[in-house]
């Protein structure tokens, strides 16, 4: 071995034997070590709504606006004879033999406005009803939820929270795989799922675990949620 290798070999041997210390001493204090949190909780949870079903009342503006233009127009249009502008507000009975009966429109205002029914979906025709239910032992109002099972999907925990809750007969149909939006409450975290009620009644399954429900507007979201990062959520996440 040449003369400068055996001094390089003897030099290591000497500082690892000088550098070699009690286990014990190795070990870092107690405030550097963290501890790893618990997996958060996740839930799904069923945003099922009611669409308008009659178109919004026009805001006075908008109103102004329409008359003013329809005006102007006018000016320029040519004068026609009055059978061709005057628009038909009668009609007959299809046999041609009943009398002939004026037109009316139904009111906006439903028997379900007047009594303020919440479990009714003949109420706020012009507006969007959003479904919120009690569940037992619980006396708060939340959405159709449920507790995210290993190998589902987000949307497919919202899709049992929903069959969970309601009988089977309407028809649904969700919208999109992808959430509307997440809350985080204590060591959980719920995901959000819109759903559209396309036909029929959702009435309350029996044996489940919801309990009561109603139909509410996002206007009146705020009476039934509680919780201010959740209002704050919804104001944003239901749109207009």
């Amino acid at each position: 071995m040449l003369p400068a290798a055996r001094l390089l070999l003897q030099a290591a041997r000497h500082s690892s034997s000088a550098s070699c210390i009690d286990s014990a001493a190795c070990q870092l204090p107690k405030s550097f070590v963290t501890a790893v949190p618990a997996a958060d909780r996740l839930f799904g949870a069923c945003v099922l709504e009611r669409l308008p079903v009659i178109m919004p009342e026009v805001p006075e503006w908008e109103t102004e606006y329409l008359g003013w233009k329809a005006e102007l127009q006018n000016r320029c249009n040519k004068e026609l004879p009055e059978e061709f502008t005057k628009g038909k507000t009668t009609y007959e009975s299809e046999d041609g033999e009943g009398a002939v009966q004026q037109w009316q429109p139904a009111p906006r205002e439903t028997e379900a406005d007047v009594a303020m029914d919440t479990k009714s979906l003949r109420r706020r025709l012009d507006q969007r009803l959003f479904l919120l239910v009690k569940t037992k032992g619980d006396s708060g109002w939340q959405f159709p939820q449920a507790e995210s099972s290993a190998g589902e999907t987000m949307r497919q925990t919202a899709e049992r929270a929903l069959k969970e809750t309601i009988q089977e007969g309407p028809k649904t149909y969700f919208v999109g795989n992808a959430p509307m939006g997440h809350v985080d409450q204590n060591s959980s975290k719920a995901f959000f799922h819109k759903a559209q009620l396309i036909k029929g009644q959702a009435a309350l399954k029996q044996g489940g675990q919801a309990v009561e429900y109603v139909w509410v507007a996002k206007d009146e979201m705020p009476k039934y949620i509680n919780d201010q990062e959740t209002q704050a959520l919804l104001s944003k996440m239901l749109g207009r």
